[in-house]
């Protein structure tokens, strides 16, 4: 399991009464660049182990897994566009880092998001990275 593998570290959570296990995808996110995932489904799994409930699995696509794919063919950078989505179109990460002036978050963190946290504006920094994505293809 995936919660043996390697430790990690646990961040500091505010309201834990309040925490949602689709969440855990925020704090988790480093994870993706590895290969491996910590979503709602392996929290509910992990809960349904460890409690001894019944546990069934979600299905293969996920509505947003679905619009995640109609997106990632769209190419254009949206509030839901990952810094995944933006290397899997072609940029590099040393573009994504030249538009943002600072090194790019986790690979499932949605740029809009890095922005928020990082009080970048989002708007000018969807605007250059998309010139770049069009000037790819």
């Amino acid at each position: 399991m995936l919660f043996l593998q390697r430790p990690l570290a646990s961040p500091i959570i505010e309201d834990p009464a309040g925490f949602k296990a689709k969440n855990i995808e925020e704090l988790y996110g480093e994870l993706v660049a590895e290969d491996k995932e910590i979503g709602t489904d392996a929290v509910r799994l992990f809960a349904a182990l460890y409690t001894g409930l019944p546990h069934t699995p979600e299905e293969a696509e996920t509505h947003a897994e679905s619009e995640r794919s109609e997106q990632s063919e769209d190419r254009t950078i949206k509030g839901k566009t990952t810094f995944n989505d933006l290397l899997e179109w072609g940029l590099s990460k040393e573009d994504i880092e030249a538009v943002l002036g600072i090194k790019m978050g986790a690979r499932a963190l949605t740029v809009r998001d890095f922005c928020k946290e990082k009080e970048i504006e989002f708007s000018s920094v969807k605007t250059e990275l998309q010139s770049k994505v069009d000037a790819l293809e």
